[in-house]
């Protein structure tokens, strides 16, 4: 299987993941919740190549919600390590998938 299709369906999983931790946080306001549950449905129902779904899911901020308030109560050496590993592997696959994959990004 190529890497492009197995990060696909990990950031796939994850955003079904983060948007149940969004829907179970009581404070976050209903049109936020509508506004995310929008993106997540054009994401999985939309047609196209399945390479190019993350790219559906840029907008839906709301989903990183429970992830920034996971990194504001841990250390601020644990949140700047998190932060660089994933900004890396961001780094490096970008350039994977305009050079090495053969799939749009």
């Amino acid at each position: 299987m190529e890497l492009a299709t197995i990060v696909t369906v990990v950031l796939l999983a994850a955003a079904l993941v983060l948007a149940g931790l969004l829907a179970a946080d009581r404070r976050i306001p209903l049109p936020l919740l509508v506004y995310t549950g929008v993106l997540l449905v054009m994401t999985y129902g939309g047609a196209g190549f399945f390479e190019s779904k993350p790219r559906f899911l840029l907008p839906a901020f709301p989903l990183l919600l429970p992830v920034a308030a996971l990194m504001a109560k841990a250390r601020p050496r644990t949140a700047v390590v998190v932060t660089g590993v994933l900004a890396g592997l961001s780094y490096a696959y970008g350039p994977y998938l305009l050079l090495a994959s053969g799939v749009a990004p």
